[in-house]
């Protein structure tokens, strides 16, 4: 028995019978995404355009801010520059999510750069942290805004 496909073939196109609601951003998340990408641009000028991790240079792929501990179980330490490495997409923090026993290699590096209580000292800081709110925003913007034109 041979099957037909072209009787299988849709004929009118897929569609949306409501169209998709355009999400406004809030002013609180504007805000953050400016810290954020601020924050990018100090360290990198304070810490260089390589991997802290394996030491490659931006030629070698995309740099990216890493945070040692995540920013969505920790937010108030989502600023904090010692929670945060300058690392390789490709080199590093792939296979920090990506590959064990690679990760087990970051871990050691991680411990050489910041110590070995490292999670420790930044759960810390985290119990002692401010929430982040549009004031707290508002100052980290202007601190990172002066120390770039310094």
């Amino acid at each position: 028995m041979t099957m037909n496909w072209s009787s299988l073939k849709r004929r009118t196109p897929l569609r949306r019978k409501t169209p998709l609601r355009r999400v406004s951003k809030s002013p609180y998340s504007k805000l953050l995404k400016v810290c954020a990408d601020l924050l990018f641009k100090v360290l990198l000028k304070e810490r260089g355009p390589e991997c802290e991790i394996c030491g490659r240079t931006s030629g070698t792929g995309r740099l990216g801010k890493f945070h040692i501990l995540p920013k969505g179980t920790y937010p108030r330490i989502r600023f904090y520059e010692q929670n945060i490495l300058i690392v390789g997409w490709r080199c590093c923090h792939d296979n920090w999510h990506s590959d064990y026993f690679e990760g087990r290699e970051i871990e050691k590096r991680l411990k050489e750069l910041r110590g070995e209580d490292y999670e420790k000292q930044l759960k810390f800081a985290n119990t002692i942290a401010s929430t982040l709110n549009m004031f707290m925003l508002n100052l980290y913007e202007a601190s990172y805004i002066q120390r770039l034109e310094e």
